[in-house]
């Protein structure tokens, strides 16, 4: 076996094992098909609020919403955080596998695994939306909004299906594919999270910050504090435009950076306590 093979060959055998116990856990299966009902639910409601416009909206775009929004965001995180509180999985495997490679690939494999998690549950739910929305989308590509315009001056004065600074910068697949990092990383900075109170051997800590991040301007209502912006403040496109009126790209941009920031500063609290805990996991395979 070539050296060059090694790194490919223990990263593949260890995702396997997350995955395999990942995947025959029955809260994941239960969170998946939860997840996806709310999808359906939301896709629906999206159609009637198309069919009541009188618009005719195409895929691309209505894709776009989604990720704009979050799809359900409060639901699909609920779901995804229950489905990772089991992250790492303890059961003796966990030690076994230490023995067959260091703790540093050990944490490098979780860290992958959490990442490949949350890329698999945000294509599923970008595919199963797109699914979803075939009775209600139009063929066509491009924004609508630009096509109504075109028919209709005044149009503008209507209602806009698509928010103008989206609009009139970006095509649908770049809108998507911004929004979409967006998602993905605020969803791999939760699974950090739950990831390392995990190592700490206290997940449910790990679960209750993660609700409280995603929750956090409902409970503290902070359109009555003005100019404070919580972690939850840039988990979506939309809820960062929200907030930056006139400087949203700008913004959307800033909140990148950010979020890479702090999944590399997670990673590296993380790699600090694998270095010094006590590997010992006991439970049920």
């Amino acid at each position: 076996m070539s050296e060059k093979q090694k790194p490919t060959n223990w990263m593949c055998a260890a995702l396997y094992g997350h995955f395999s116990l990942w995947a025959h856990s029955l809260r994941t299966i239960l969170m998946l098909i939860f997840a996806l009902m709310m999808n359906y639910m939301l896709t629906r409601s999206e159609g009637a609020r198309i069919m009541g416009m009188g618009y005719e909206v195409h895929m691309g775009e209505m894709v776009f919403s989604y990720l704009h929004q979050g799809f359900n965001m409060l639901m699909a995180s609920f779901a995804f955080f229950v489905m990772m509180s089991e992250i790492p999985k303890h059961v003796p495997y966990q030690k076994y596998s230490t023995f067959r490679m260091t703790r540093r690939r050990w944490l490098a494999s979780l860290v992958v695994f959490c990442m490949l998690i949350v890329l698999l549950y945000l294509a599923l739910m970008t595919i199963s939306s797109a699914l979803f929305s075939l009775p209600y989308a139009s063929s066509g590509s491009g924004w609508s909004d630009l096509e109504r315009l075109a028919a209709d001056p005044d149009y503008i004065y209507e209602i806009s299906y698509i928010p103008g600074y989206v609009v009139s910068s970006l095509s649908p697949l770049t809108a998507s594919v911004m929004a979409g990092t967006i998602l993905f990383l605020f969803w791999t900075a939760m699974a950090f999270i739950i990831l390392l109170s995990s190592l700490y051997r206290a997940p449910n800590v790990g679960i209750v910050i993660c609700v409280a991040t995603i929750t956090g301007s409902i409970v503290i209502l902070v359109e009555s504090i003005p100019g404070l912006k919580l972690l939850d403040s840039f988990s979506t496109m939309a809820r960062i435009a929200s907030k930056f009126y006139e400087h949203e790209l700008l913004a959307v941009g800033l909140a990148i950076v950010g979020w890479l920031l702090l999944n590399g500063l997670l990673v590296v609290l993380m790699d600090r306590r694998v270095q010094r805990m006590e590997i010992e996991f006991s439970g049920k395979e």
